[in-house]
């Protein structure tokens, strides 16, 4: 079933086209030069007029010794995400905290610099386990007092223009709604691209649920309730069957309690994926 895409043209508070999603401020953790050159630019799509970039570089003082050093290139880093914030004409605010826990950190700073969104990469370097699923990103996941945006290595690389379609993976709910209208923002920010809906069927996706709220693009439904892996493997699947340029998930699709796990769904999607994936967590009340 297909439903055309209409143009919004009400504005919301920060200016942009009702329908799409945008955030007046976005944190970034930053711990190389090339993470901030790539994350700018992208956190910028999603970034409301006006907005602000916040990249956060957290230095581990658990080895008192190594904190100069750390300091020394966490300068340089610093200095890459201002040199690409001016380079995309957004504004960026370059921190450095000193901590013994880095998602301790973090999670002290959703809460205090009115953060709409926490952008991260999963293990953005071999090796290291910083941002690798597992008790790590779920405590930053379940505890981030602002919605979370999680991100494959592949994404860094995104071309501002894509060609291809972009998979929304959602439930019919709240969440699945507000991963829709960030939909429409990257489909509006990478050149008009065409937004695949791919619902769970939860007993929410009803002819009524599929008019108001699909509103773009083609609508699709899982043939069956997938536990574990295999919504990953259903998902891979919808992926080897046309050209697909983004896949943007909601969180909720995973029946695991624990879906920000290694090995679990989530991580295997992002490993296995043949092209970018975003993973999407509303905040919660």
């Amino acid at each position: 079933m297909k439903e055309s895409a209409g143009q919004d043209s009400v504005l919301d508070p920060h200016g942009t086209a009702a329908g799409r999603l945008k955030f007046p401020k976005i944190l970034i953790p930053t711990d190389s030069r090339e993470t901030a050159q790539f994350m700018v630019p992208l956190a910028k799509k999603l970034l409301a007029p006006g907005g602000n970039i916040v990249t956060l570089n957290v230095i581990d003082t658990t080895f008192p010794l190594e904190v100069i050093d750390k300091w020394k290139k966490s300068t340089r880093i610093s200095i890459a995400a201002v040199e690409a914030g001016y380079a995309n004409e957004v504004n960026v605010t370059p921190e450095v905290k000193n901590s013994k826990s880095i998602v301790n950190c973090i999670l002290e700073e959703t809460g205090q610099k009115d953060i709409g969104l926490l952008m991260f990469v999963i293990n953005p370097h071999e090796g290291k386990r910083s941002f690798r699923f597992g008790s790590k990103t779920r405590s930053i996941v379940r505890n981030a007092t602002c919605s979370v945006m999680m991100l494959n290595k592949l994404t860094l690389a995104m071309p501002s223009r894509q060609r291809g379609k972009m998979l929304v993976a959602i439930k019919g709910d709240a969440e699945g709604r507000e991963v829709l209208k960030i939909a429409k923002t990257l489909s509006d920010e990478l050149g008009g691209l065409p937004i695949i809906q791919y619902r769970m069927p939860d007993g929410t996706v009803r002819k009524e649920a599929q008019r108001n709220q699909a509103g773009a693009g083609e609508y699709r439904t899982f043939a069956k309730v997938y536990y574990g892996t295999k919504v990953a493997d259903a998902i891979l699947n919808e992926l080897a069957k046309e050209k697909y340029s983004l896949v943007l998930i909601s969180s909720n699709i995973s029946r695991s309690a624990l879906p920000f796990y290694s090995g679990g769904a989530f991580e295997y999607l992002m490993k296995n994926s043949p092209c970018p994936v975003m993973i999407y967590r509303k905040v919660r009340p």
